[in-house]
């Protein structure tokens, strides 16, 4: 229930470190035909408790569609074909209890030894399943190297073939796939040691939307670029943690958990006689992101979160340029998605900066949250330049709206660092996009796009959260309305006679309402 900042010190507990390897998995990694291995399954179940070897292993769970097919080009004066859609990332539930992974058919029951449940198992989704009991393994001592990683993503999509070198118009790129569903839950002790060396990292990425096509460089008579790919939409991730996660490092956060919708592609370019930039894709939306820790998580670098959860929507696609003799458009740029909905639950320990686990000479700084929860809307894309004897700019793409931010604290959150709160608690909407630009002897710059909306923020506090150091907040909740984007700018180009207007800005938009219950 208090929240307090004061120097009380901390004894750290020292334990004994014991550390038990992870048999390799049978799983193989991205875009890796996945085969159920009953005879290996029935063998595991058969095996007593892992015995502790020596090494260490991180554990990898990556998992990706396929990538689409790019268009052709045309040929003399024909148009680029579209590329063919990213395929989806798959559905997965992962839990480490155990020291061997398969995976198992759709239909087949999830259990782990013992005939218990997985949590957050359900029928309808790809399995895995640990057969042998609890262990305990520690990651590599390598920078970037989580020590589990358990991943869906979408593939992206196909480009656009270009248009034939006399003419003929870019083709579309194609739509990123989507992320999958993520399921994730440990109770294994986990340490790794290293920079941005994450204790748990769990994600669903979607697949970026394919480039466009240009047209060709000698039309005779000008065309459009192809219109950039959309990308896909974030998988819905729900992650626990049970076990005991310490990290050392700058930026090893302890638990990781995010959705994230890629970035739409640019439109492609136009030139000739006429030109028209193609339109930028749209970008997809951040899914729902749930994460809960219920056992004890400890950081020691500067920038190393506890917790990190976040629903992050894509960007939109910036539109094609378009330099063309007598008339050109800029395309327009395409509109960002949507953040889902973010909920943090903590009701074990987290403790950040904890300085005694780093050796001597390694400062530690600050910016160590003990929860930073987000919602954060995409950024509109940018719109078309164009440069010709009459051009016009392509609009700004609008930001994409962000979602609900809630988290509760049952438990103890302690942070050593400046300005480290102890609760961070954020919804942004996204940004508009910035309007084309345009030259010529009448050159009009487009409008900004809108910023969007963001969500209500709220917190409930029961437990206790300790801040040590400067500017470091108890709880900081905030709501924050997306910014609208520049206009573009108009240029004369010529040394006499000309007209140019500028494009207006983009209009902000609202903020949602915060609210911090101590109970």
């Amino acid at each position: 229930m208090p929240v307090s900042n004061k120097a009380a010190q901390l004894c750290p507990v020292n334990k004994p470190s014991i550390f038990f390897s992870a048999f390799p998995s049978l799983l193989s990694n991205v875009n890796r035909t996945r085969v159920f291995m009953a005879s290996a399954l029935a063998v595991a179940l058969l095996l007593p408790a892992p015995i502790a070897i020596a090494g260490n292993m991180p554990i990898n769970e990556t998992y990706g569609g396929f990538p689409g097919f790019n268009g052709s080009s045309g040929g003399a004066g024909g148009d680029g074909s579209r590329g063919t859609p990213g395929g989806a990332g798959p559905a997965i539930a992962y839990s480490s209890l155990g020291t061997l992974s398969v995976v198992i058919p759709q239909t087949a029951l999830c259990v782990a030894a013992g005939g218990t449940t997985l949590l957050f198992c359900r029928p309808d989704y790809q399995r895995f399943v640990n057969a042998m009991r609890p262990y305990i393994f520690n990651s590599t001592r390598l920078d970037d190297e989580a020590g589990v990683t358990v991943a869906s993503i979408g593939g992206n999509g196909g480009s656009g073939g270009d248009g034939g070198t006399l003419g003929g118009d870019g083709g579309n790129g194609g739509v990123g796939g989507t992320g999958g569903t993520v399921y994730f839950e440990n109770r294994a002790t986990i340490s790794t040691a290293g920079s941005d060396s994450y204790g748990i990292n769990v994600y669903s990425l979607s697949g970026k939307g394919g480039d466009a096509g240009d047209t060709g460089w000698l039309p005779i008579f000008g065309g459009s670029g192809g219109d950039g790919g959309d990308s896909g939409r974030g998988g819905d991730v729900n992650a626990r943690n049970l076990g005991n996660v310490t990290t050392i490092g700058s930026g090893a956060h302890g638990m990781k958990v995010l959705t994230n919708a890629g970035r739409a592609a640019s439109g492609g370019g136009a030139y000739g006689l006429f030109g028209s930039g193609g339109s930028g894709g749209s970008g997809g939306d951040g899914g729902t992101v749930q994460a809960a820790n219920a056992g004890v998580i400890t950081t020691s670098g500067s920038y190393a979160k506890g917790m990190i959860v976040q629903s992050i929507g894509g960007g939109g696609g910036d539109g094609g340029d378009s330099a063309s003799i007598l008339t050109a458009w800029g395309g327009a740029a395409g509109g960002a998605g949507d953040a889902g909905t973010v909920s943090a639950i903590n009701t074990g320990s987290i403790i950040t900066g904890a300085r005694w686990l780093l050796p001597a000479f390694v400062p530690g700084v600050s910016r160590s949250q003990g929860i930073l929860a987000q919602s954060i809307g995409g950024s509109g894309g940018a719109g078309g330049n164009a440069f010709g004897i009459f051009s016009v700019g392509g609009s700004g793409g609008s930001g994409g709206i962000a979602n609900n931010v809630g988290v509760d604290n049952l438990g103890s959150i302690t942070t050593y660092y400046d300005r480290s709160d102890g609760i961070l608690a954020q919804s942004i909407g996204g940004g508009g996009g910035t309007g084309g630009s345009a030259a010529g002897l009448v050159a009009i710059g487009a409008g900004g796009g809108r910023g969007s909306t963001s969500g209500n923020v709220t917190v409930r506090h029961s437990g206790n959260i300790e801040t040590r150091g400067d500017y470091s907040a108890g709880i900081m909740a905030q709501s924050i309305g997306g910014g609208g984007g520049n206009g573009g700018s108009g240029y004369v180009a010529s040394l006499f006679a000309g007209m140019a207007v500028g494009g207006d800005g983009g209009v902000g938009n609202d903020a949602g309402r915060t609210s911090i219950g101590l109970i």
